[in-house]
Order: C-alpha cells, then sequence, then structure tokens
C-alpha cells in the first residue's frame, strides 16, 4: 500500500500524457520516424558516392600499377553496389510508407 501512494500521484499527473502519446502516435511516425530514415538514407547515400569519387581519384592517380588499379576498381564496385542497395532500401522504404499511408503527401489526381 505504501507503494501505491508513491507511485499513484505520478501516474495521474502522467496520465494526460499517455493519452496525448496515443493520440499522436501518426504525427510522431510522421514527424519523426520517417524523418529519421529520410535522413540516414541521405547520409548513406553521400558517403557512398564519396567513397566512389575516391575510388575514380584513386584509380586515375594509380598510374598502371596493377595492384592500386585493382583495389581502385574494388572501391568503385564496391560503392556502385552500395549506391543500388540504398537506393533500393529507399523506395522499399518510400512504397510502405505510402501503402500504410503514414506519407504527408496527398494522393496523386486522377483525372479522366
Amino acid at each position: 500500500m505504501n507503494k501505491l501512494k508513491k507511485v499513484l500521484p505520478w501516474a495521474l499527473m502522467l496520465a494526460p500524457l499517455a493519452v496525448y502519446a496515443q493520440s499522436d502516435i501518426e504525427g510522431f511516425l510522421n514527424g519523426t520516424i520517417v524523418g529519421i530514415i529520410n535522413s540516414v538514407i541521405a547520409f548513406l547515400i553521400v558517403v557512398a558516392s564519396l567513397i566512389f569519387i575516391f575510388g575514380v581519384i584513386k584509380y586515375i592517380t594509380a598510374a598502371g600499377d596493377a595492384e592500386k588499379t585493382a583495389e581502385a576498381r574494388s572501391f568503385v564496385i564496391y560503392a556502385l553496389i552500395g549506391l543500388v542497395v540504398i537506393f533500393v532500401f529507399w523506395g522499399l522504404v518510400n512504397v510502405i510508407i505510402n501503402s500504410l499511408g503514414l506519407s504527408n503527401d496527398p494522393p496523386p489526381r486522377t483525372t479522366f
């Protein structure tokens, strides 16, 4: 009973927050989670692009050395594979977001 007396006032004070959180879960998903996913994907695209550019520069400066050329080629190939995977993931995330109705974008108008 003593623990209940300690917990009950806090529970009553936090009850409106729980109701607000329940009613605003769609706004939370739209704003926070989708924003984080888009930010992470944009960051990964930048990183993969920088690795690709680094590989191209390394390939150009290899000056015919077979070992350096092979290493630079692997940088370019892995960066391109990474970019393809990132764009496929980005498309998949957008399909899921749009199919669940979590997008803030209005639905496209169809005219006949």
